[in-house]
This record gives C-alpha cells, sequence and structure tokens, in this order.
C-alpha cells in the first residue's frame, strides 16, 4: 500500500512539472494558544483581501493540525479563528511555491492581547499586557514552594517578611489559577504552601478586570498574577504531605491537596507547627479580609475602616526572616472551592480556621531627647499572642444572559486574641492582658449589563457589619501618677467597643471605542460608627473611675452623596486619563460636631509607551474625612504606658500626591529596571501634641497650620549576564520627609528626615549543580529637629548581608546553606555585629514523590538579634531572642 501512495506522489509531481503549471496550493500547519497547546475546532481560512469572498477553508482536529487545498493565487490572507480566542491574520506570498505550512498562535480574547513577542531563550512571552513564564527555566530545585519560585523571577520581588508580592514595583492583587481566584487577597495562602514544581506557566497579567462583562470597557492598573499547572497535575487530586520531627519540641506537620476538575477546583492546607513558620492566624487577625466593591474603589473618602487601637508589644520589623523569633505552636485549616455546575454558574465557598500560641521575647532601649531634659527607658518583655481567627467566604455568580452577570458575596469574620505581656521597665514590673474580639459580615451584590460592545452598565449595593471589641487591664508594681489628675495607681482597666455599620450604593456606566474609555458614577455612603471606651484605675484593691476626660461615648453618623467621570483617551501616542469626582458630605455626632459641605477629588495622568521605554505620571488630590477615633474628645490607653487622644476640632485633611514612573525593558531582556518618584503634601488635618514623661506618652491633636512633605524615590536595576550564569538586582530608595509637632509644651518644632537604602543582590541563574544567592542591605537613618532655639541630629547606620549556597550533589541528594550577617550602628556607640547560619540536606527517595530532609537552623546558637531606629524625638534598640539551635527532620511525600 505505501508503494503505491509513493507511485501516486510521485507522479503526481512529475505530472505538474512536466506541465509548468499550478492550479492548486496546499496549505497545512498548527493552531495552539498562549502556552503552545492545540486549539481544535479552530476556522482556517484564505481570502484573497480583507474584503474578498472566502476562497478556501478548513479546521483543526483535536491535536491544532490542519490541511487543506485552495485555488492558486500569488498572494492570499490567511486567517484563524476560534471561540474564545483573538483572530489572526497573516499574510502570505504563494509564488513558486506549491505548499505553505502556516503556525498560528492564538492569544485569550478575555484578556484582549496584542502583539506578541518570544523571546529566543523561550523564558518569557510578552502579549502587550501580560507576560507568561515558562516555570521549568526558573527551576533549580532549591525553590521549597511556590513564593520561592516567585523570587527568582525577572521583575519580582516577595518581601521575606510578610510575603507580600510586587511586580517592578507595584503588589499584587490576587493569585489566579486557571484563571480562576481561590484565596483572594490572602494568596500568601498559596504562595507559602503550594508546591513549586507543580507550576507549568506563570502569568503576570497588567490592567486586570475582574469582571469579564467589563473588559475592554474599563480602565484598570491592577496587576494579578495567574498559574496553569502541569496537565499531568489536572484531572486528578494531588498534593503533598511534610512529617517534621526535631529536638526541643520543634516540629512540622503540613498536608495539601489539590484538585482540578472540568467544574470543580478545589485547594486545601493544612499545618501545624512549632518551628517559628510565619503564623497565619496572626496575620488574617491584622488584616481587612473584605474585598473592595465597585463602590470603595473609587476613592479614599469612601473607604470602611474599623482597626483595634490597643496593641501589646509588635515585633518591630526585621532584617533577617522573621520565622527565627517566633517561638510558637501555630495550626492551619483552610479550604476552597470554585464549582461550576452548569456552564452560567460559579460558586465560590472558602472556609479557614487558624489559630496560634505565640511568644517573643524583646528588650528595649529608649534615649528621649526632651526640650529640657534625657531620660532613658529599658524594657525587658515576654509577649504571648493567642489569636484564633475563623473566616467563611460565600460567592455565587450566574449568567443572566449573554450581557447580564449577576454577583453576590458574602463574608464572616471571627477573630478572638488573647494578649499577655510581662515587661520589667526601668524598676517597675509591669503585667497587661489583652483581648480582642472582631465578629464581622458584609453582603455585597453587582449587577453588570453589556449594552454592546461598547457600553455597560453596573449596579451595586452593599452592606458591612464590623464589632470590634478590645478589653485592657494592666497591672504595676510600683505605683504611677495618672496623667492629668492627683490618683496614683498600681492597676489600670480598660474597655473599647468599637462597632461600625457601613452601606453603599453605586451605579457606574461606561463606555468605550477605539482608544477612549468613560466611566460615569454615581452613589452614596452612609456610615453610623461608635466609640465606647472606659478607663478605670485601681491603688490599693481601691477603684476609682477616672475622670470624663478618660471616657468616650460617642456616635459618629457620616453620609456621602457624590458624582465623577473617569476618562481615558490616547492622543499624540500618549494615553492621557483623569478622574474629576465631587460630592456633599454631611458629618453629625451626638456632641457638637456637626458639618456638610460640598467637595471635588481630582486625578489626572498620563501614559506614554515607546519600545521599551514607559513613562507614567500622575497628580491626585485627596479628600479624607476623620474617623470616630479622630474627632472623640476622651484618652484611649494604647499600651501600658501609650495614651492618645483625639480632637474635638473637625478638620478634613487634604493632600496633593504626585507620582512619576519610568520602567525600561521586558521581562526577558538581559536588562530592566524601573524609577519611582512620589511626592506627597498633606495641608490641614492635624498634628501631635505630645507629652512624654518616665511613665506615660501621650499624643493628643491640633489644627496643623504647616504642610507636611513626603517624598519617596526609589528604583530597581536588573541586569542578567549570561556568560556568568547570574542576575544582579541594585535597590535604592531615598525618603525625604518634613513634619511638624510640639513636645513637652515646646515651640513648634519642625523635623526634616532622610532614610537612605541600596539593597544589592547576586542570584546565579540556574546552574545543575550549584547555585548561589548573595545579597546586602544598607540603611542610613538621620532626623534633625529645629526650634526657636534648638537644633539637633540623630542618626543610626545599618548593613545586613545574606549568602545562600545551594549544592547538587547528584540526583537524589542536594543541600542548602543559608548565612546571615548585620551590623548597626547608632549616634556615636560602638557597632554591633550579628551572625546567623542554618543548613539544610535533602535526599530523594523517590523522584517526585519521596525525599527525607535534615534542617539545623542557628548552627551556631546566636542568642539575639539587634535593630534600631531613631525619629525626631528618641533613638530606640530593639533585642530580639532568636529561636535556639534545633535540627528537623523531614519527610516529604508528594502523590
Amino acid at each position: 500500500m505505501e508503494r503505491y501512495i509513493f507511485f501516486f506522489i510521485f507522479f503526481f509531481f512529475l505530472s505538474k512539472t512536466i506541465s509548468g503549471q499550478k492550479e492548486v496550493l496546499k496549505i497545512f500547519g498548527t493552531v495552539v494558544d498562549s502556552f503552545n497547546g492545540p486549539i481544535a475546532f479552530a476556522n482556517v481560512y484564505l481570502k484573497l483581501n480583507d474584503t474578498s469572498a472566502i476562497t478556501s477553508y478548513g479546521m483543526t482536529d483535536e491535536k491544532g493540525n490542519f490541511s487543506f487545498q485552495s485555488p492558486f493565487f500569488k498572494k492570499n490572507i490567511a486567517i484563524a479563528s476560534a471561540l474564545g480566542y483573538e483572530t489572526r491574520t497573516k499574510q502570505i506570498d504563494t509564488e513558486d511555491k506549491e505548499s505553505i505550512k502556516i503556525n498560528f498562535r492564538l492569544s485569550n480574547k478575555i484578556f484582549t492581547l496584542k502583539e506578541t513577542v518570544i523571546k529566543a531563550n523561550n523564558r518569557a512571552i510578552e502579549h502587550g499586557d501580560t507576560v507568561t513564564f515558562n516555570a521549568d527555566k526558573y527551576r533549580d530545585s532549591t525553590e521549597r514552594n511556590l513564593e520561592e519560585l516567585l523570587a527568582k523571577l525577572p521583575g519580582v520581588e516577595v518581601d521575606k517578611n510578610t510575603g507580600n508580592i510586587s511586580v517592578q514595583g507595584q503588589s499584587i492583587k490576587k493569585i489566579l489559577i486557571e484563571g480562576d481566584d481561590l484565596t483572594g487577597r490572602n494568596y500568601q495562602l498559596m504562595s507559602k504552601n503550594m508546591a513549586a514544581d507543580v507550576v507549568d506557566k506563570i502569568q503576570v497579567i497588567d490592567k486586570f478586570v475582574e469582571n469579564k462583562k467589563l473588559r475592554g470597557l474599563k480602565r484598570s492598573e491592577d496587576k494579578v498574577i495567574n498559574l496553569t499547572l502541569k496537565e499531568n497535575r489536572k484531572k486528578l487530586l494531588f498534593g503533598n504531605a511534610k512529617i517534621g520531627i526535631g529536638n526541643d519540641e520543634r516540629t512540622d506537620n503540613s498536608v495539601n491537596l489539590f484538585g482540578f476538575y472540568k467544574k470543580l477546583k478545589t485547594i486545601t492546607f493544612g499545618n501545624f507547627n512549632t518551628s517559628g513558620v510565619n503564623s497565619t492566624a496572626e496575620m488574617l487577625s491584622g488584616s481587612d479580609f473584605k474585598d473592595d466593591t465597585e463602590a470603595e474603589n473609587l476613592h479614599s473618602i469612601l473607604k470602611s475602616r474599623n482597626y483595634s487601637l490597643i496593641n501589646l508589644g509588635a515585633i518591630p520589623n526585621l532584617g533577617l526572616n522573621t520565622q527565627s523569633v517566633r517561638f510558637n505552636r501555630s495550626a492551619l485549616l483552610s479550604t476552597h472551592f470554585v464549582i461550576r455546575p452548569i456552564e452560567t454558574l460559579s460558586l465560590k465557598a472558602v472556609f479557614t480556621i487558624t489559630n496560634d500560641r505565640l511568644r517573643s521575647y524583646i528588650d528595649n532601649q529608649y534615649k528621649y531627647l526632651l526640650k529640657d531634659s534625657v531620660f532613658n527607658l529599658n524594657e525587658s518583655n515576654i509577649i504571648q499572642r493567642k489569636p484564633t481567627v475563623i473566616e467563611i467566604h460565600l460567592e455565587a455568580q450566574i449568567d443572566l444572559s449573554s450581557k447580564a452577570l449577576l454577583r453576590y458575596k458574602f463574608d464572616f469574620r471571627n477573630s478572638i486574641a488573647d494578649n499577655t505581656a510581662n515587661t520589667l521597665t526601668n524598676t517597675n514590673t509591669v503585667s497587661s492582658l489583652l483581648d480582642t474580639h472582631t465578629l464581622s459580615f458584609s453582603n455585597a451584590l453587582d449587577f453588570t449589563y453589556r449594552i454592546n460592545d461598547n457600553q455597560a452598565f453596573t449596579g451595586n449595593l452593599s452592606y458591612i457589619n464590623d464589632n470590634n471589641q478590645q478589653n485592657l487591664s494592666s497591672m504595676q508594681v510600683q505605683p504611677i501618677l495618672i496623667p492629668f489628675t492627683n490618683l496614683l495607681s498600681n492597676a489600670l482597666s480598660q474597655s473599647l467597643k468599637k462597632p461600625l455599620a457601613y452601606f453603599t450604593v453605586n451605579g457606574q456606566w461606561l463606555y468605550a471605542k477605539n482608544t477612549l474609555k468613560v466611566s460615569d458614577y454615581f452613589g452614596a455612603v452612609f456610615k453610623n460608627e461608635n466609640f465606647n471606651s472606659s478607663l478605670s484605675a485601681q491603688f490599693q484593691n481601691l477603684a476609682e473611675t477616672l475622670p470624663d476626660s478618660f471616657q468616650n461615648n460617642f456616635t459618629y453618623k457620616q453620609a456621602n452623596y457624590y458624582i465623577g467621570v473617569n476618562i481615558k483617551e490616547e492622543w499624540q501616542g500618549i494615553q492621557w486619563f483623569s478622574d474629576v469626582s465631587g460630592g456633599y458630605y454631611i458629618v453629625k455626632s451626638n456632641t457638637s460636631i456637626n458639618k456638610d459641605n460640598f467637595y471635588a477629588v481630582p486625578v489626572i495622568g498620563f501614559k506614554k509607551v515607546i519600545n521599551k521605554h514607559t513613562l507614567f505620571g500622575t497628580y491626585a488630590y485627596n479628600y479624607s474625612l476623620p474617623q470616630s477615633i479622630d474627632v472623640a474628645n476622651g484618652f484611649i490607653l494604647t499600651d501600658y504606658r501609650y495614651i492618645i487622644r483625639g480632637s474635638s476640632i473637625f478638620i478634613p485633611s487634604n493632600s496633593y500626591t504626585e507620582i512619576l514612573n519610568y520602567t525600561y525593558g521586558n521581562f526577558d531582556d538581559e536588562f530592566l529596571g524601573h524609577f519611582n518618584i512620589i511626592h506627597s503634601i498633606n495641608a490641614q488635618g492635624y498634628i501631635s501634641n505630645l507629652d512624654i514623661n518616665p511613665f506615660f506618652y501621650i499624643s493628643s491633636k491640633t489644627k496643623n497650620i504647616f504642610p507636611t512633605k513626603t517624598t519617596n524615590i526609589s528604583a530597581s536595576f536588573e541586569r542578567y549576564f549570561p556568560k556568568f550564569y547570574f542576575r544582579l538586582k541594585v535597590r535604592p530608595s531615598l525618603t525625604l520627609g518634613n513634619y511638624y509637632n510640639t513636645l513637652n509644651g515646646s515651640n513648634i518644632r519642625e523635623t526634616s528626615t532622610t532614610n537612605g537604602a541600596v539593597d544589592i543582590s547576586i542570584r546565579s541563574a540556574y546552574l545543575k549543580w550549584f547555585n548561589f544567592h548573595f545579597g546586602t542591605t544598607i540603611t542610613q537613618s538621620n532626623s534633625r529637629t529645629f526650634t526657636e532655639n534648638l537644633s539637633y541630629n540623630t542618626n543610626s547606620n545599618s548593613a545586613g548581608s545574606f549568602l545562600d549556597f545551594y549544592l547538587k550533589f547528584s540526583d537524589k541528594f542536594s543541600g542548602r546553606i543559608a548565612n546571615e550577617l548585620f551590623y548597626f550602628k547608632q549616634q556615636s556607640n560602638l557597632g554591633q555585629n550579628y551572625f546567623f547560619a542554618n543548613a539544610y540536606i535533602d535526599y530523594n527517595i523517590i523522584r517526585s514523590s519521596l525525599s527525607v530532609s535534615l534542617s539545623i537552623n542557628n548552627i551556631f546558637n546566636t542568642n539575639a538579634f539587634i535593630t534600631s531606629t531613631v525619629n525626631d524625638y528618641s533613638t530606640q534598640i530593639n533585642k530580639i531572642r532568636l529561636l535556639p539551635r534545633y535540627a528537623l527532620l523531614e519527610i516529604n511525600f508528594r502523590f
């Protein structure tokens, strides 16, 4: 049979050659998506020109291949189209050819992608607003989770303390999996727990619009990361489990399950550890769990806020991995579902419960520089936190028709935190107990109607109820004098309640055509806040309520009625945009504070893109109304010695902000970088009136008649050296500040601050047997204060370095050594050094399935880590105890 086919083809071409005529043309090739996956049932057809009829056509099979014959013409246009993808057109020249191979790559239509640029090393593919990284090209077997893989991508930064991820200086909003959002703002749950080897592609999507009916109409500057998984991980349940046992009762155990099916995506995270792993409970209890509604996205005057005021012993921001200072017992169970029972309906559910028993040991040394005196305060703190958080998120989204979309969201949070602090302050011993309870729920209903290709309408209703309650008791061995009274006390107790109810209604009309995008919006916000606090003192078992100035019984009602227009247009190759809104607000309280006024909030900006150069700038005027705590009359005890008081002067805060950003390069270039300037001036509002003594730190608010200025300059430069297989990153930053306050009855004090830093790191580029990661951060802080007849400076300098080595001895055996060195010097004091080292060894028993690892942490048993800060009235040195040396043996199983 093969012989007959051969002779048939031979004589066919022989006859064509003899005749010298071309009657038909063979067209064949493939149609694939952005990730080189085949697109089945795509239409491929030829035309003579844009307006002519179709001359021939074909369709792809399940492997994305097509083949058909066409009448011979010298010039043709080949077109490929498929449902859900952008149509692609190619000019082809058929002269002197018998057959032509044409390969099409179609972009997903929902992202409105532009031209495709494919780099030679195939590590990144850029599609206008979307960059796709091939994860395998950035893996070197040293990454233990998704977070460590993302940190290796060019232009991507991961904060080692918080886990926040940014791309070219801008924080991402979410991490999606195959286009679905399973974790919302709490994406650290995924980045810290998901194994890195299951990821196939990583997309960084700019100008992301979550509402699919508004894509192409709505202007957005949001960035998200979208993950696609390897094909062998889809349509089956997979995951990983870890059992870790060490000395000194250290343990680290986890089970993570993933399932991605046609109609169901599910993720479950489970973890229990006593090895200092970052507390999820602590992270969730201190952050806003709600997604922004359409109304809240508009401008800051509409934001709902209800935050805790009392805090016991926050851990300072460190220059090393905060895992090293956490004496913990942390447990987490978090389950996430996205279900599509039918094509037009999507159901989402998230259930999270987490708790912790976290202890920290912090010694603080303060030196206060006052008007006519200097005093020192030494603290030795043992702080224990016991947060427990329960979160539930439910969401239903239904396509009412091809044009209409309805979405309902429900969020619930119950956060309970018991905190204790035992403090030795100079010669006084203080024991404090704080209970914080937050019970919150929110409901939001969004309706979207796509009128046509150029217009859409959205409507939003949302209601939030947030109850925040805190109870503090503090006992002291030595009695202290309560400020503004003649009372001695050895015990203080405070109860604080802050319920908030928040309702919004919002409408928006969007229009887009060619390069023009317009959004007209209107709505109203109604907010009711109550603020109740009572502070009592006790001396020798005799309790006494403090005067009215220490109590608060405050009701605050606010209404905002607003209207605005957002316009984006391209002119002379420059994208121009503006947002001009205004409204009328009414504020009422149970005191004499009642105010109403009109306001306007303009924003203008531009963006220019020339090849690899992008220039972006904005100017914004912000108008922010005070919250209940800002206008309350009484004092609030926020720690065992910190007291704040709101101001009965009702002064809205106004600010002017200018942003200029320059970005160069594509993500897969050997060089890329960005430069950013943010300049802000706050006018009116409040300034702090400070009163500091050895027993209490008191901050009240007075009217601000001076501008407060802040300028932040930051940059990032990355260079890849292919000959040496490493990537160099340099990140300088400089923050300049200027503000005013008063201190212990002084005249107005003007303070100028300078905080500079430069961060340099070198990471080897994915060698097979050896890799390294080296970096250093140098910081300098200076504060200069001027009064009528006095001026002085405070300053500190520090340098922190790390050097990590990754060794791969064989396919089964690898190791890692992590070293950290820190130096700081404050004022004229002697400099201090710190050194910290960890080591890890991994052995793969069954490749990609079973492995065992041994880690030795804090090899040299360093006892403490020291940091320092300065401001206009004090210098501070923090000494944080580190976990003692311990070894941890882990068995890792993947399935």
